[in-house]
């Protein structure tokens, strides 16, 4: 994901410009969890250093769900807010 996120961003930007609002469910398992994922970056000097997956995640709008019958009231607590956020 990281090759495209420059592609990922500019898509939702024109998303955001066409008045698109963009859910992203994560269904995470727990046990290798999406918050304990780590990508490699490297600096100028050679190094690497890893952060987490999530600081650079491009989506601003999204749910993490740790068990499928949550499912349901994830979105519409999602659609709550949206609503909210759009109504200010």
């Amino acid at each position: 994901m990281s090759d495209g996120l420059d592609r990922i961003r500019s898509s939702l930007s024109r998303l955001v410009d066409e008045q698109v609002t963009v859910l992203f469910l994560i269904i995470d398992n727990g046990q290798k969890s999406i918050m304990d994922v780590k990508v490699a970056k490297f600096t100028a000097d050679g190094r690497v250093l890893f952060e987490s997956y999530m600081d650079k995640f491009p989506f601003p709008f999204f749910a993490i769900v740790n068990q499928v019958s949550m499912l349901p009231s994830t979105i519409a607590e999602a659609i709550r807010q949206w609503f909210e956020f759009t109504c200010r």
